[in-house]
């Protein structure tokens, strides 16, 4: 009876981020589970196309992934995304699973980083144990963003800070709610002080840094602008093993549902 883990993500075209927060998670999950093979996969074509052509690594898509591990002869599939929170990302990969039930005796789905309140809690502990954050500091996350009921989960997170004993802790995201200007808006009612901007994202890559310092416009300048002495933090959340902890409990929870 064969098993295996397939780790899917969106993707990125920078090697050596890659290696570093998806390869950190894909490494942690396989001396968490030393007998079951893991396998990889993105969902963006284009991310792929440009990874093989700027770098000749091959990432296969999750129709190419489920048919290797049919060919390897995997009988029990646990698919394990590495999305941050529930939304449209999520779902769709959710409905394409569908297609790929028949080929497998069970074909399983993990949850996203946070999807239960130990998820929040764990998070705060890690990040704040990771990046060491101090209550001296005014510190900005920022999340990705998405849309419909799943962008409850950032408001959620700044509460969990909040409710830790980190009030100096503002959460924002760069395509959803809150958004930079609800974080601004916060930033007013507090004193210019140092100001780390740490993105929420399991890659940092060219989209959080022309997201947050390109610009006028851009997070790192307006924060400035306002007083506040302000950097932007170049760690994505998949290279923090806390992170990668709570990915394995959520593949050891498919695997027993």
């Amino acid at each position: 009876m064969k098993k295996a883990i397939l780790v899917i993500s969106f993707g990125t075209r920078h090697r050596e981020n890659l290696e570093r927060s998806i390869g950190g998670i894909e490494a942690y999950l396989r001396k968490e589970f030393e007998n079951y093979p893991v396998y990889r996969a993105f969902t963006s074509q284009k991310i792929i196309e440009k990874l093989w052509e700027e770098s000749r690594i091959a990432v296969p898509t999750l129709e190419e992934a489920m048919v290797r591990m049919q060919k390897d002869g995997i009988e029990h599939v646990v698919v394990q995304p590495t999305y941050v929170v529930y939304g449209l990302e999520y779902e769709k990969l959710k409905d394409a699973l569908e297609d790929y039930q028949e080929l497998f005796q069970t074909l399983k789905l993990g949850e996203p980083l946070l999807s239960q309140v130990e998820d929040y809690k764990a998070c705060v502990h890690y990040m704040i144990e990771d990046w060491k954050m101090s209550k001296d500091e005014v510190i900005v996350i920022a999340g990705h963003g998405t849309i419909g009921y799943a962008q409850s989960a950032y408001t959620m997170l700044e509460y969990a800070f909040h409710s830790m004993g980190y009030s100096n802790v503002l959460v924002g995201t760069v395509n959803g709610y809150p958004n930079i200007t609800d974080v601004v808006q916060k930033l007013r009612y507090l004193d210019p002080k140092p100001l780390r901007i740490i993105p929420f994202m399991i890659v940092s890559g060219e989209h959080v840094y022309r997201s947050l310092t390109d610009g006028e416009e851009s997070w790192l300048v307006r924060f400035q602008n306002m007083g506040f002495s302000s950097i932007v933090v170049e760690r994505g959340l998949g290279e923090i093993e806390g992170i990668q902890r709570i990915f394995a409990e959520h593949v050891r929870e498919a695997m027993e549902s």
